[in-house]
């Protein structure tokens, strides 16, 4: 241990492992291909002020990390400030993704050895740091179920059924991991069971690393929890932290409308679901939430919704926290040039900083790919599930007074019907990020088409309203509107002639 960890993944293993989750990110959207009609619809209902608040929470879960950062390691270097822990977070959440999960101790372990940490005291801190995590999440989930245990049990159904068992392994899995980083017996038994590892000369070698990490960790431990005042304060930050990230999935569901779910029992979902995750494999973070959320939130909302849900709460604690990630590293980076020159056997850091900000281009990549398609309303899917639709031609004279109005009802096989349905089917309309209705005042007089679609039970699918100056609404929601030749106003000039 007498090296510092590696800073960063090479060049060409970063590369790799952010294609990698280009590509995860792909069969996701194809897995959801079915239902992506429905997700964009509910994400499209979400205000900007909304989604604000769902990505602000979503942040908070790095910052806070940085901060149990920054508590833990002030146990060894006095003068560590918030903003190195801060950083520490980033890298960790950076190194986590890029390393496809490997790498979020290295990453960290290099970042503290660069502020003047030894390695062993870094490693076995940033250990211990993901015990206190570990544990809290354990924690957090026993309270949640003590208090509604039995709402679970009269709700859950199928799989859900297995969720004790699942709990139990999982708990015990946490349990061992403590024991091991704090109880002198059970590192003993480590230490033992390490003798018995095969006798060629790479396991001795990996044995006598092994045994010199837990030595240090054990160290570091025994140092770490003799402050009962510090412990107790990171396992608040923990329990904040948690919270925060808890709180997502409910604020997702409410702001979409979608379930009558409390507070309290989103709470114990989201818990569950976090707690469960630790059971499943995962690369770089992906696969094990998405797995699991699925299966706890899918005995509560219908298949559409908890995919909307996750969406949503995934593009805010994953893949927003990445983004800000590969700006923090190399934030990061820049903030080590102010302390101490590296030493010589730490690598250089030209090649990291290329990194990061190839990451940076990366993710903003993957947000346009996940932010854009929410944005898009889908108006051939409401078209063709439709079997009649109003048409409403007015000339509005002023904000009070329409003086004109025309309204005929068509059927599916009416010629008016499908060449309104041909005009709108060929649209592209992406709802605005400004949806204040008095920054879209008209310069009276105005004439405008409304078309309203309907299915056989007579419910209503689709809103379209255009008018003259280039104004368009859909479902309530003011859109941009791109033709193939033109753009709203050309829209209306054609629908206009077909209803006229």
């Amino acid at each position: 241990m007498s090296q510092p960890a590696s800073a960063a993944p090479s060049r060409k293993k970063t590369v790799i492992s952010l294609l990698v989750l280009a590509a995860l990110t792909g069969i996701i959207v194809l897995l959801f291909k079915d239902n992506w009609a429905e997700i964009t619809a509910a994400l499209s209902q979400l205000s900007a002020w909304q989604v604000l608040v769902v990505l602000a929470i979503g942040l908070s879960y790095p910052l806070l990390e940085g901060c149990v950062a920054w508590v833990i390691v002030r146990s060894r270097i006095p003068g560590f400030r918030l903003w190195q822990g801060i950083d520490t977070a980033w890298c960790g959440t950076f190194g986590n993704v890029v390393t496809l999960g490997a790498g979020a101790v290295p990453v960290q372990t290099w970042y503290l050895h660069r502020c003047g940490l030894p390695v062993g005291p870094g490693v076995g801190l940033m250990t211990l740091q993901y015990v206190f995590h570990k544990t809290t999440v354990l924690l957090y989930a026993t309270v949640m179920l003590l208090f509604q245990h039995r709402w679970l049990a009269a709700n859950t159904t199928g799989v859900m059924n297995y969720l004790p068992m699942a709990y139990a392994v999982v708990a015990a899995i946490i349990v061992v991991l403590v024991l091991v980083c704090v109880s002198p017996l059970v590192q003993n038994l480590a230490r033992w069971l390490m003798r018995l590892l095969p006798k060629t000369e790479k396991w001795q070698q990996r044995r006598a690393d092994w045994q010199q990490q837990l030595d240090v960790l054990g160290e570091e431990s025994r140092r770490l929890l003799a402050d009962k005042p510090r412990c107790a304060e990171i396992l608040a930050l923990q329990a904040v932290k948690l919270f925060g990230l808890f709180c997502l999935p409910y604020l997702c569901i409410r702001f979409m409308g979608l379930s009558p779910l409390s507070f309290l029992q989103v709470q114990l979902l989201t818990s569950l679901m976090l707690f469960l995750s630790n059971a499943l494999p995962n690369v770089a973070g992906m696969g094990s939430i998405e797995t699991a959320f699925l299966l706890v939130f899918g005995s509560f909302l219908e298949r559409g919704e908890v995919m909307s849900v996750m969406m949503l709460y995934r593009i805010a604690s994953y893949y927003v926290v990445f983004a800000a990630s590969a700006v923090g590293f190399f934030f990061a980076q820049r903030h080590l040039t102010d302390l101490e020159p590296p030493k010589e056997d730490c690598p250089a850091m030209k090649d990291k900083r290329i990194l990061s900000r190839f990451g940076i281009v990366i993710l903003v990549l993957l947000a346009l790919v996940l932010i854009f398609p929410s944005a898009k309303i889908d108006l051939a899917s409401s078209i063709e599930a439709s079997t009649q639709a109003s048409v409403r031609v007015e000339h509005i004279q002023n904000f009070a007074r329409s003086a004109e109005t025309d309204g005929q009802l068509l059927s599916a096989d009416d010629p008016a019907y499908q060449q309104i349905a041909n005009v709108l089917s060929g649209l592209t309309c992406v709802k605005r990020f400004n949806q204040q209705y008095s920054s879209y005042s008209h310069e009276y007089p105005v004439d405008s088409v409304t078309v309203s679609y309907y299915d056989d039970a007579e419910n209503n699918n689709l809103l379209f309203t255009v008018y003259s100056d280039g104004t368009a609404i859909v479902n309530s929601q003011f859109v941009k509107v791109k033709a193939p030749k033109g753009g709203a106003e050309e829209v209306y000039q054609k629908l206009a002639e077909i209803v006229k």
